[in-house]
This record gives structure tokens, C-alpha cells and sequence, in this order.
């Protein structure tokens, strides 16, 4: 695109372009299945409120430096995350650097069963809205089970994948992809399910318990022992053979039982903080949107004074940042 200067301020229309509206409207014109597309007629024939090249400029101002601040603000929350990540993992550290001189087990040797699934017949195709679930490796994650997104398949299908059949307390890891070594347990009260081949099945026996194993697989010892099981990049995943020669310091029950509990009493503080800094940036990146909408469609009138005051707080936070330490 290129815009007639004279009429269009190229800044405004860079905004108008990544506006809601502008999403809205490519979105139900666009053709095609695989690869939506719109053509050079639907572009053409889009429609927004064309104010003076003056007004434009003006908006195209407020949106830069209203824009600067609110990513400003989204980086300095994305960086507390970051602190809150860190103490996480020196929580971790904590709890298991007080059992270096615990004996070590093998996997293998506390494990009842160490396997994976397979996609069921048909691959994506024969998922169903209903049955019983599938979980996939976009369902494991660190600080759970996330089912929003969960294939189902039907009980016929589960019978056949016998072998990889849930039980409550079952321990899953990801075993392929990007998210190799994220990891959950199997709720006590979640039912029947079943896995894919990209997620691996360690149910523990007798001597472990589920939350202590779980734990320490999410530990950073317990995922550098799982990377480094995991290399070449001709790699296709990790075996269940180098699962089972994995070491994880092996207490008491009742150890292993409190070390939980301390852990989870200290997760569930960062998790509060973490859950409200999380709200906090989907309510800046929802707010920059927003006001890309309403200016760009004249919803929202910019006047010279918004621009000066923007300007200012825009100013402060460059100071703030570029302030040094100490």
C-alpha cells in the first residue's frame, strides 16, 4: 500500500490498518480455506472515517507516544514475570538441594509404567465435540492440566487404546515438540482419558509420590536431566529408555510428602501475584487496542492538550528507564 501523502498520513494509516475495525472487515471478506486471502477489490472497497491530514498527524502522534507508554508499562509487567520465574526456580533449588545426600532411584525402578499413546485413526479428523478426552501435549503444562482446547474420542477408540489409558496420579510429560519437559499430574478426581504419542505416562509406584515426582520434574534439575536426554536435532523425541535412566533423589514418603506442601504453599503465592500481573497486561494490550479503535474511526477526538500530556508521561517513562541503577 502506498498512501497519497497529500490525503493520507502514513503513520494513520498504519493504525487504521492494525485497528479492530480494519481485522474485523479483512476477516469476513477474506476467500480461500487453506490460506485466507483478500484481494486488491475488498482492499480497495474498505471504508474508514478520513479526517484532515492535520487531525490525522495529530492522531498518528497521540497513538505513538499513548502506544510507547502502554508497551512500556507491558515490559516493565513482562519483567516482573520474569523476577517471579527466578524465584520459582530458587524455590525449587531450595527444596531439592536440602536432598543432595538423599539416595537416587532411577525411574525406572519407581515407575510402574513408563509409556505414551498414539493419535487415534484419522489423525485430527476423528477427534469428536464430545467423549472422552484426549490430551495432547498443548494440554500439559507446569501449573496443570488446560483442557479449554481438549479432543475427545469415543469410548470405542479408548478401548483400543488400552495401553495408554489414564489413572488418577498418573505423572505426564512432554516428550516431543517445543514443549518438551513441561509436565502435570492426573487429578484424583478427573476420570477416564487417554494420551497421544507426543505425551509420556510415569505412573509411580509404592515408594513415590505423584506430587513429589511431578515437582521434580518441573525442578530445574529434573529438566536439565530431561533436556540433556533429549539431544541432535535428528531427535524426534525423547525414548522412554532414557526416561527410565532418569535419577530423582528418593526420601521418605513423609518427606517427600512435606516438601510438597512447602512448595505448593510458596506456588500458590507467586501463582496470586503472577495471576494479577498477567490480568494487568491483558488489560493494557486490550486498552491499547481499544484506543487504536477509537481514534483511528473518531470515536475518540484528540485535542492539542491530550498530545502535550501525552507527551509528557511518554517522557517520564523514557527517564524512568534509561535512569541508571544505584
Amino acid at each position: 500500500m502506498q498512501p497519497n501523502e497529500a490525503k493520507l498520513s502514513p503513520k494513520f494509516a498504519y493504525y487504521m490498518l492494525i485497528s479492530e475495525g480494519a481485522r474485523q472487515y479483512f476477516e469476513a471478506t477474506a476467500k480461500g480455506v487453506g490460506y485466507p486471502a483478500i484481494d486488491d477489490k475488498d482492499f480497495n472497497t474498505f471504508e474508514v472515517p478520513l479526517p484532515s491530514l492535520l487531525e490525522q498527524q495529530r492522531i498518528a502522534a497521540y497513538l505513538d507516544a499513548s502506544c510507547a507508554a502502554i508497551d512500556a508499562a507491558v515490559a516493565a509487567k513482562r519483567r516482573q514475570l520474569e523476577v517471579l520465574d527466578i524465584l520459582r526456580s530458587a524455590e525449587f533449588h531450595a527444596a531439592f538441594d536440602r536432598l543432595s545426600n538423599v539416595p537416587t532411584e532411577r525411574f525406572k525402578d519407581v515407575a510402574t509404567k513408563i509409556g505414551s499413546g498414539v493419535t487415534p485413526e484419522g489423525g485430527a479428523t476423528g477427534y469428536l465435540y464430545e467423549g472422552i478426552p484426549l490430551i495432547r501435549s498443548q494440554n500439559v503444562h507446569f501449573d496443570g492440566l488446560r483442557l479449554d482446547d481438549v479432543a475427545y474420542i469415543s469410548e470405542e477408540t479408548y478401548k483400543e487404546m488400552s495401553n495408554s489409558q489414564l489413572m488418577p496420579r498418573d505423572v505426564l510429560l512432554n516428550i516431543t515438540g517445543a514443549s518438551i519437559g513441561r509436565c502435570t499430574f492426573v487429578p484424583a478426581n478427573f476420570g477416564e482419558g487417554n494420551v497421544n504419542q507426543h505425551v509420556c505416562i510415569i505412573r509411580p509406584n509404592y515408594r513415590i509420590h505423584y506430587e513429589f515426582l511431578a515437582a521434580f520434574l518441573s525442578s530445574p534439575m529434573g529438566q536439565a536431566q530431561v533436556l540433556s536426554s533429549f539431544t541432535g536435532a535428528s531427535r524426534q523425541g525423547l525414548s522412554h529408555k532414557d526416561l527410565g535412566l532418569i535419577r530423582i533423589p528418593l526420601p521418605g514418603i513423609d518427606t517427600q510428602k512435606s516438601t510438597c506442601t512447602e512448595l505448593n504453599a510458596r506456588f500458590t503465592k507467586i501463582k496470586r501475584v503472577t495471576d494479577i500481573i498477567e490480568k494487568q497486561i491483558a488489560a493494557l494490550t486490550a486498552y491499547r487496542k481499544s484506543l487504536i479503535h477509537e481514534c483511528v474511526t473518531g470515536q475518540r477526538r484528540v485535542t492539542e492538550a491530550d498530545l502535550t500530556q501525552t507527551f509528557e508521561v511518554s517522557k517520564n517513562l523514557e527517564g524512568l528507564q534509561t535512569r541508571p541503577n544505584g
